[in-house]
């Protein structure tokens, strides 16, 4: 209980870090729909869409390899070795793929979003420079237990876009390309702030034999990665190509609001990472990441149903006389129950990877991000044209759906996780009676905020707590001395 309350403790930190540094950034979404009509907020999405695509050329798994490997070693020479052989490498490699993307950027815009954009691309290639720079360091304070310095690199990042958003876009009145002129500047700043933890650990040393080493494990995250973001934003694309650029920002806005879930996704990947390394050679691992699988489902069904009964709710409260959401994007808001289960999806794949990194079976990564991918697309393309851009959503849910269920087969044949089936059923039963109830009395607000009261309540009265986790829970919540 202590290895979970400590993994608790870090996803804690994480979560308030990445809580405070997402609503910084989800503050920007009202300027954004109140500034821009759709179509403009379509073309903010595609771009951002580009840069989270291009990412994954930029460090080419480098990143994933480069915590595998520094997170398992031992001896703090190797660890150093490990660090400099990652940088050097991801510094060479900068240099040359952001050459060629500002050499091709005329043909990128035009595939891409348009050639009236060459400028948008070309900003993107620089904010993208910055952040392949970024990541090797950003693990580094993951690995090294230090969540307050990963969090204050990540706010001044979310702080500087913010106050250049709000004077060039909301004083000022600029254009869209100022958004990503802010981006850049930010993760500039962002790559200034990370160069003496650089300094700390580089050493300028280069090993061949362990480039190959890290190379190896990484070259897979490539098309793995790709086809991760491909199921994850295809969906934008398929929008603008079956529909339009007004769909997208549409639809782009409400799954924006996802963004409750996806802040306690990210803080659990943030902790869960670096604990499951350091728990690699545990012969109890893997009861003892089912028991967090179960924890991790409890808590996000109930955001799950938190965000769902009151979301409505909440983008309509006035702010200086202005709606949180403009009203011309609120027809799109009955896709958030979907977007929270997709992400409740996704952290359940992120809980069964831990024998894939520990056994080097990397090779199957590509296998089930391209399986997800390629679902997502059939999927979109059956079921736009029968029920319009929103049923996309649904396409992403089945789709990663599809990909935990293929993962658990592969992963049960060389590193099982003993998950609680009994308590994860009771978890799913609980919440769909809540959620039906709340949609059979009309989504009243009443009825919500007494199944959120319930929820907790329920788990002590079913047979699902053990005594000694009642017992934890009364003393944490200064039940009992």
């Amino acid at each position: 209980m202590s290895s979970i309350k400590k993994l608790g403790n870090q996803i804690i930190i994480y979560g308030l870090g990445h809580f405070i540094a997402r609503f910084i950034n989800f503050i920007l979404l009202p300027l954004y729909t109140h500034r821009f009509n759709p179509q403009d907020y379509g073309v903010i999405t595609l771009v951002f869409a580009f840069i989270a695509f291009s990412s994954v050329l930029f460090t080419y798994g480098m990143d994933v390899a480069f915590m595998r490997f520094y997170g398992m070693e031992k001896r703090i020479k190797d660890k150093q070795m490990i660090f400099s052989t990652s940088f050097i490498s991801i510094l060479i490699s900068t240099f040359f793929i952001s050459g060629l993307y500002f050499y091709f950027s005329d043909k990128i815009a035009s595939f891409t979003i348009g050639i009236q954009y060459e400028n948008l691309i070309q900003l993107s290639v620089g904010i993208l420079s910055f952040d392949a720079l970024i990541a090797l360091p950003k693990i580094l304070l993951r690995l090294q237990d230090k969540p307050y310095h990963f969090i204050f690199l990540e706010l001044s990042h979310v702080l500087l876009v913010l106050m250049l958003n709000i004077w060039w876009i909301g004083v000022k009145g600029f254009g869209i390309d100022y958004i990503f002129i802010s981006n850049l500047i930010a993760s500039g700043f962002v790559f200034v702030l990370s160069i003496p933890l650089v300094i700390k650990s580089f050493q300028l040393k280069f090993t061949i034999p362990r480039w190959n080493e890290l190379i190896i494990f990484a070259v897979p995250y490539i098309p793995a990665g790709l086809a991760n973001l491909l199921n994850e934003l295809v969906d934008r694309y398929m929008i603008k190509w079956m529909v339009d650029e007004n769909a997208v920002g549409l639809y782009s806005s409400s799954y924006k609001l996802g963004i409750f879930m996806l802040i306690v996704i990210m803080a659990f990947k943030f902790a869960w990472q670096p604990f499951y390394l350091k728990e690699a050679d545990n012969k109890e691992a893997p009861i003892l990441f089912a028991k967090v699988g179960t924890y991790f489902l409890l808590v996000t069904f109930f955001i799950f149903l938190s965000v769902s009964f009151f979301i409505n709710d909440v983008v309509q409260i006035p702010i200086f006389g202005r709606t949180i959401i403009n009203q011309n994007y609120w027809d799109s808001l009955n896709i958030i129950p979907v977007v929270l289960l997709a992400y409740i999806i996704l952290g359940v794949f992120i809980i069964q990877l831990p024998g894939i990194y520990i056994k080097k079976k990397n090779v199957w990564i590509p296998a089930l991000n391209g399986s997800a991918a390629l679902i997502n697309i059939i999927a979109n393309i059956i079921l736009i044209p029968l029920y319009g851009y929103k049923s996309a959503a649904v396409a992403t849910l089945l789709s990663y759906s599809a990909m935990v269920i293929l993962q658990y087969i592969i992963v049960k044949q060389f590193y099982p996780i003993k998950w609680e089936w009994e308590r994860i059923m009771s978890i799913v039963l609980v919440t769909m009676i809540l959620f039906f109830i709340w949609k059979w009395c009309n989504e009243s607000f009443l009825i919500g905020i007494i199944n959120i009261a319930i929820y907790p309540i329920l788990f002590f009265i079913i047979p699902f707590f053990s005594s000694s986790e009642k017992k934890y829970i009364r003393s944490f919540l200064f039940i009992e001395n």
